[in-house]
């Protein structure tokens, strides 16, 4: 009875366990190595030459797989880096195959048990290469328990250009002063294939006169994408003391590209403070200073710029009603300077001659006219004889009895 029980017991123990082992399926059937790409560089650029392609092969296996070919297809912008044959006989492990597109490909080789071996193809980069992500397609033959084939592809990324490009310049107040506040705007385009991650703009005037309003001369934006503007604006003032003129400025542009390559450049722009000059009389004179019906006068009008900047091509002229020039040709008046506008003229009538002096000249605004009225008195002729005529009055008289009585003969005494 006890023995029955313990076979039994022995026997379900038996099935029990069977049941209870672990299972194992088949590995699925697949490639006898491992095999990695590498490229030499994160990046190629648009007429790059001799760009390296490497192939890992890793023999993952207890026996050596035979004939083992690795073939990698060109395909534009790429092609085959032809070398001298020199070259192709020495380093070159790979034949450069023919056809409408280049292929490479090693020669048949031999993978040992556990071994690992390299493959190193150069491929070239067409100069109109566009930026983006390529595929190569590669494909590796080789022989391990009948002849098969293992296929895939590499990731190929063309950098293409880095460009900044400033599309725009624009100045709020179009006619800068001496002493204006303005705001100017500067903006900008990524023109290039690459992404920029940022961009610091900073304007920099070479004279000290042109001084930011605030502290911010500097604008910074990041993940700028192509061909989208953008616009870094800056308030300026001219100090009151500068001349005028085009004031070279440059700005400073400092970016980075997603590529992680940093770029310094600047460019230059011009800053014109325009001439604010202004014309007005300084002084009036008239030789002689008292003028008579008749004579001639010589009338001196020193026209003096007390404005900032340059007069050009000043021109006085008088319309008075006498004979004589009455135009004044003076070129131009600096700031702060004066010259003078001489009228050489002949007086007929005499009384209070209203007159109009208009003085036009340009500047950086343009052309200007300056009317100014003013008033010449002539003295009539008879009067600058008033004193002579009082004293012929009294002392001709007096001579005349002078003579009378001191003249008369003298009478004897008796």
């Amino acid at each position: 009875m006890n023995r029955k029980i313990l076979k039994n017991l022995v026997i379900c123990l038996l099935v029990v366990s069977f049941y209870y082992i672990p299972y194992v399926s088949a590995e699925e059937p697949g490639i006898p190595f491992d095999v990695t790409p590498i490229i030499g560089r994160p990046y190629l650029n648009p007429d790059d030459k001799g760009a390296e392609i490497e192939f890992m092969l890793q023999n993952k296996q207890a026996s050596a797989i035979d004939n083992v070919r690795v073939y990698l297809f060109l395909q534009p912008p790429f092609s085959a880096s032809h070398q001298s044959a020199l070259e192709i006989e020495m380093n070159l492990d790979y034949i450069i195959g023919t056809g409408v597109n280049e292929d490479l490909h090693t020669r048949g080789f031999v993978l040992g048990t556990g071994q690992m071996s390299k493959t190193r193809f150069k491929m070239d980069v067409d100069k109109n290469a566009r930026y983006g992500y390529y595929e190569l397609p590669y494909t590796i033959y080789y022989d391990y328990n009948g002849a098969k084939t293992y296929t895939g592809k590499v990731n190929v990324r063309i950098a293409g250009n880095t460009l900044i490009e400033i599309s725009d310049v624009t100045i709020d107040n179009k006619e800068i002063k001496p002493g204006d506040n303005f705001n100017i705007n500067i903006s900008l385009r990524n023109a290039g294939d690459n992404k920029i991650k940022w961009v610091k703009v900073a304007l920099l005037p070479e004279n000290t006169g042109i001084i930011p309003v605030s502290s911010a001369s500097e604008k910074v934006f990041n993940d700028l994408l192509s061909e989208i503007q953008y616009t870094a604006s800056f308030d300026f003032s001219i100090d009151k003391g500068i001349p005028p003129g085009n004031y070279l400025t440059t700005v400073s542009l400092n970016y980075q590209d997603e590529n992680g390559a940093l770029f310094n450049e600047t460019r230059n722009i011009g800053i014109k403070v325009i001439d604010n000059s202004n014309l007005d009389i300084a002084s009036i004179k008239i030789d002689p200073q008292r003028i008579y019906a008749g004579e001639n006068v010589v009338l001196t009008i020193r026209i003096e710029n007390n404005g900032q900047g340059d007069a050009k091509s000043v021109k006085a002229d008088i319309n008075i009603p006498l004979k004589g020039e009455k135009t004044a040709f003076l070129g131009t008046i600096k700031s702060d300077e004066d010259a003078p506008a001489v009228y050489a003229l002949k007086t007929e009538e005499s009384g209070e001659i209203n007159y109009n002096l208009r003085i036009t000249y340009k500047d950086d605004r343009g052309e200007h006219i300056k009317d100014q009225p003013l008033i010449l008195v002539v003295y009539p002729r008879n009067a600058n004889n008033t004193p002579f005529l009082f004293f012929g009055v009294l002392v001709i008289p007096a001579y005349f009895y002078w003579r009378k009585i001191y003249r008369k003969p003298h009478q004897p005494v008796e």
